[in-house]
């Protein structure tokens, strides 16, 4: 049996129907799923590619439609270039909800090929691409017309196919929007706008909009100054693991605003961020055991965490950490090391940094 497989897949480019039987006789029967299986099994492409996603096209699998058209439009799967065809399982694929068959089926009538070219027809199949998606066709329809891609550059129906995805809660929708109306980019500058979209973000599980929404509320950008608003959408974020909401609450409860001051909390989200890869998490862990604010000094652990930071890039933690090297505090004195910490400072543009790095050069060359 072992030697017949081998055969089979050297000189025919894969097994006969006979060793996929049961799911060549569903599929014979109208079962889509299981043509759609038989054709991910000769992903090689040939015609026995083709045939699968032909059957299961058919029996509505609107997928492999889409694959189908692609095939035909581009030569791919082993089947000839067809613009004719590539229209037909387009057609088939964007009447039956596949998204990416109403995008290219719109292409094919933008560009003339397979069929007379129709500017009008083609923006009717982008159109429908978004009413079929929803999220993902919207977005595709909004940049399409905020660059002038197939289609004449119009900022006010892009904004209405972004908003459309934003509002069936398509987060990248409102990401656009939001810095839109953040930078004043297309629209008049309204950062009460901008907030809203973040907060719409937010509600849609991104953790990065909570951020902001935060941050707006922390810098009073838009909306009255609220530390304790800014302290529940930091939650949010940081609920999400999105690191600097962590880092930005933690400073709310070292610094007892929005909230009773509580160092333990503030080095609780500290070490989430920075557990979480967070330069500024590990920084401002370090700066709490290097201060002995309110908690036992400890400049081993301000080393450690100092080290954690610079390794990521940290200015300012290079900068202490050459501080702790240079004294002797925490760490084994090493000067020549703590040169080359400040050194790294420096190259990182800390602002002083380099001039600190002169000093420390001329006093152990001394």
């Amino acid at each position: 049996m072992k030697k017949l497989l081998l055969v089979c897949a050297l000189f025919f480019g894969g097994c006969s129907d006979i060793w996929d039987y049961p799911l060549s006789k569903y599929c014979d029967d109208g079962d889509a799923q299981a043509c759609h299986k038989l054709s991910e099994s000769y992903w090689f492409g040939g015609k026995l590619m083709i045939k699968y996603l032909t059957k299961a096209c058919d029996n509505g699998h609107y997928e492999d439609c889409f694959s189908l058209g692609w095939g035909y439009h581009k030569a791919q799967h082993g089947a000839k270039q067809d613009f004719a065809k590539a229209r037909e399982y387009y057609e088939k694929g964007c009447n039956g909800g596949e998204y990416k068959s109403c995008l290219n089926l719109g292409n094919l009538y933008y560009d003339g090929n397979g069929v007379e070219a129709d500017r009008s027809k083609a923006l009717e199949y982008y159109e429908k691409m978004c009413d079929n998606k929803g999220g993902d066709g919207c977005y595709t329809l909004g940049a399409m017309y905020y660059h002038g891609s197939n289609v004449e550059q119009n900022y006010t129906k892009a904004i209405e196919f972004f908003d459309k995805m934003c509002n069936d809660g398509g987060v990248r929708g409102c990401s656009v929007l939001a810095e839109m109306y953040k930078n004043g980019t297309i629209v008049k500058q309204e950062t009460a706008k901008a907030l809203a979209y973040y907060k719409k973000m937010c509600d849609n599980d991104d953790g990065g909009g909570c951020f902001t929404a935060g941050y707006f509320y922390e810098q009073g950008t838009g909306v009255k100054q609220d530390f304790v608003k800014a302290r529940e959408y930091y939650e949010k974020a940081c609920e999400k693991r999105y690191r600097s909401g962590c880092v930005n609450l933690g400073v709310l409860y070292e610094n007892g605003k929005g909230t009773k001051k509580n160092i333990a909390k503030a080095h609780e989200y500290y070490e989430k961020a920075c557990d979480n890869g967070s330069k500024s998490g590990c920084f401002n862990l370090g700066a709490l055991y290097f201060n002995g604010k309110e908690m036992e000094q400890d400049y081993t652990k301000a080393a450690h965490y100092f080290e954690r930071s610079c390794d990521k890039e940290n200015g300012e933690a290079c900068l202490f950490l050459g501080d702790l090297h240079y004294n002797g505090k925490g760490v084994e004195q090493n000067r020549q090391k703590a040169k080359e910490y400040i050194a790294k400072a420096c190259e990182l543009n800390h602002e002083d940094a380099c001039k600190t790095y002169e000093d420390i050069s001329r006093k152990i060359e001394n």
